[in-house]
């Protein structure tokens, strides 16, 4: 039986625009800024520069490697998932 990376499997499902958005949604929440930009490598690698370039604008090279995206990168590509960052109350004291 061959067995599959676990890294490689997420890939072939984050290519499903559900899972994919599902999958975002789970990594803002994590409220782990790595956790997020991580999330965003795999989807770019399921899905594509190419195709992220254009659900989410921008060139295909900015999504190629894409290491320290801006703010208004990260709502570009949330917002291609029907997704938007908003502001909650933290329930960590202050």
């Amino acid at each position: 039986m061959k067995y599959r990376k676990f890294k490689d499997a997420l890939v072939e499902d984050l290519k499903d625009y559900e899972a994919a958005k599902a999958f975002l949604l789970c990594s803002v929440e994590e409220d782990d800024d790595e956790f997020l930009l991580d999330a965003i490598r795999l989807i770019v690698e399921a899905w594509g520069p190419s195709k992220i370039s254009e659900m989410a604008g921008g060139s295909r090279q900015k999504w190629d490697q894409i290491k320290n995206p801006t703010y208004q990168t990260v709502c570009s590509f949330l917002a291609a998932f029907g997704l938007k960052l908003g502001a909650v109350e933290s329930s960590k004291s202050a």
